[in-house]
């Protein structure tokens, strides 16, 4: 049986469509009166944008500590702004030199993306890796390597690391690209 199966009847159709496809609907009162708790996204691009270096030229420091410091300062700017779920970069490679990702190391990428995780453990924040999908240029650079070892150490395995050490429960997924 499900466990929130009460509260997803008292949800009408349209209710329910919308929460499928704009998770900020949440922010609005019509779903704290059935018994869904308010619920904000925040991205730390936008929280930390005016004090901080992106994640990603973060990322070139290799200093886990660092980038674990400056996440508990941005999910405490959260937290005062009544943000209540982080979505943090993805323990993505970097395939493509035009595009930003944490490292071009599979290993690194999930100790990072994994710090931010877990400094919003500790700040009392939930979180989510970001952009869990493969994007053209990835699926090209598949295609090339057809190889079972090279899809789970390059694609899969990062965000398994980074969600263990991280002890977040989702990702959040783009509709489009």
């Amino acid at each position: 049986m499900l466990k929130y199966k009460t509260i997803i009847d008292k949800l009408t159709e349209r209710q329910k469509i919308r929460l499928l496809t704009d998770i900020s609907c949440l922010e609005k009162t019509e779903y704290r009166t059935i018994g869904i708790p308010y619920f904000k996204l925040g991205y730390l691009k936008d929280v930390g944008k005016h004090t901080y270096p992106t994640c990603y030229h973060l990322s070139n420091t290799w200093d886990i500590g660092l980038i674990s410091e400056v996440a508990a300062d941005i999910y405490r700017n959260m937290k005062s702004s009544d943000i209540t779920h982080a979505v943090v970069p993805s323990p993505k490679i970097k395939l493509d030199p035009c595009k930003a990702a944490l490292s071009e190391d599979p290993l690194l990428a999930s100790a990072l993306s994994g710090a931010y995780l877990s400094a919003a453990e500790k700040e009392g924040i939930s979180a989510s890796l970001s952009d869990f999908r493969i994007s053209e240029d990835e699926a090209e650079w598949l295609d090339l390597l057809p190889n079972n070892r090279i899809i789970n150490e390059y694609v899969v395995n990062p965000y398994a690391m980074a969600l263990e050490e991280g002890g977040s429960k989702g990702v959040i997924t783009p509709l489009s690209s």
